[in-house]
């Protein structure tokens, strides 16, 4: 992810910013902006896109949809390894990813502009005890599979 030319790609997924991001979320104005944006800078693809709405109100018609999800443990897990390394043994840092992501869940599943929910039609994969590769070997799998079945 880059803004301006920079790589903010550690700077968005602090909890400063995934505590305040549910709450720009909600504005139905952004929302469109930012979705058309998006769609813009795809046209007729292939992309490959993440987002908590990228298949239900971003891309309906996508080619294949993907909803992964992992225990809230793995997920805080994961957020601290990859923004604050040095606190992934400290239990108390683990905890406290852990309770933003799960009020940024809450937020962003009640909100009432695209709520969080997977896609009537997506493939749904459980990442808890995955590695990115097997991840990344399903997704793939499925793509290919879908694409054979549409041959």
């Amino acid at each position: 992810m880059r803004v301006g030319g920079e790589d903010v790609s550690l700077e968005i997924r602090t909890p400063a910013v995934t505590a305040i991001v549910s709450l720009v979320a909600v504005d139905p104005e952004l929302r469109e902006i930012v979705n058309a944006e998006l769609r813009e800078r795809v046209g007729e693809g292939p992309a490959v896109l993440d987002g908590r709405d990228i298949g239900t109100v971003v891309f309906p018609d996508a080619f294949l949809k993907v909803f992964l999800v992992a225990s809230l443990e793995e997920r805080a897990r994961r957020r601290v390894a990859e923004t604050e390394p040095a606190g992934a043994d400290d239990p108390e840092v683990r905890a406290r990813y852990a309770r933003s992501l799960a009020e940024r869940d809450r937020l962003d599943e009640e909100r009432a502009v695209a709520p969080l929910k997977p896609a009537a039609d997506a493939i749904h994969v459980d990442t808890s005890d995955l590695d990115f590769e097997t991840q990344v070997a399903l997704v793939v799998r499925a793509a290919r599979e879908r694409h054979d079945g549409r041959s």
